[in-house]
């Protein structure tokens, strides 16, 4: 295995260069070809102009929060991600994985492994649920495992040895079946709806699982109070999340002062 820190480093600095390239990229006017305005601009003033003739426009509106770094935009809808993955079951695992080479699933299982052996591979003790786990020597197995936003099952694949009940939830009814096609076997319980009340409703959790779902959300602290609030005494949260731009992070030190989050395109 490549060392985890070097990773991401790696994967950080190629994935800023490729977004700074797509806000430098300029689009020609319809109206003049030879008049070229930021793409950026472009998008945002046809996202508005959607809104504009439908207000309820859930798609339109998130995207223009995107592409304008709008720290008020909270969350995405439930709407828009509902839709999102309604209309992108079918081809999600064969896109994420295959043509846009995504790991983040199996690494976010390696760094969760880590973090019970340490950075030099040495362990932290005996097995914090007094469990015999020869397979993943001093990883804990967890009784309730709750892998939130799972899409077709990718991260709670990588988690179903250490888990003795294992429950898939999403806001698509549509990602959930595939999860049920690809992986019959692999959740105990499938749930369609909110995760936080999911988390709610399944309570008290051993372990909650999260491989870029939460970057739907802007302000965590509602999802961290329930998470807080639905896992056992002790337990624990695995999850992923991504930096913005740093010259998004410009824009928003100018316009929003104090700023915690930005959803991105």
């Amino acid at each position: 295995d490549t060392d985890p820190k070097t990773d991401t480093k790696t994967d950080t600095v190629d994935q800023n260069q490729d977004q700074d390239q797509n806000q430098k990229r300029k689009c020609a006017m319809h109206d003049d070809p030879t008049k070229e305005v930021p793409c950026s601009e472009m998008a945002a003033n046809a996202f508005s102009y959607a809104i504009e003739l439908d207000p309820q426009n859930e798609n339109a509106k998130h995207m223009l929060a995107a592409v304008t770094a709008d720290a008020t935009f909270v969350r995405a809808s439930n709407t828009y991600v509902t839709q999102l993955f309604e209309d992108y079951a079918g081809n999600f695992e064969h896109s994420l994985v295959e043509e846009l080479g995504y790991d983040g699933y199996q690494r976010l299982r390696r760094a969760f492994d880590r973090s019970f052996r340490g950075d030099d591979g040495d362990t932290h003790g005996s097995d914090s649920y007094g469990r015999d786990n020869e397979q993943n020597v001093q990883i804990p197995s967890f009784p309730l495992v709750v892998d939130a936003g799972c899409g077709t099952g990718l991260v709670g694949e990588q988690f179903r040895n250490i888990s003795d009940t294992l429950v898939g939830a999403d806001l698509s009814p549509s990602i959930i079946e595939e999860a049920i096609k690809t992986r019959p076997d692999l959740y105990d319980m499938t749930k369609v709806g909110d995760v936080m009340d999911t988390f709610r409703e399944m309570s008290p959790i051993d372990l909650i699982i999260a491989a870029d779902s939460y970057i739907y959300f802007g302000d965590l602290n509602p999802l961290f109070e329930s998470m807080a609030d639905s896992l056992i005494d002790g337990g624990y949260v695995a999850f992923t999340l991504e930096n913005p731009l740093q010259e998004y992070e410009e824009k928003l030190n100018k316009s929003e002062t104090g700023w915690r989050w930005q959803l991105q395109p």
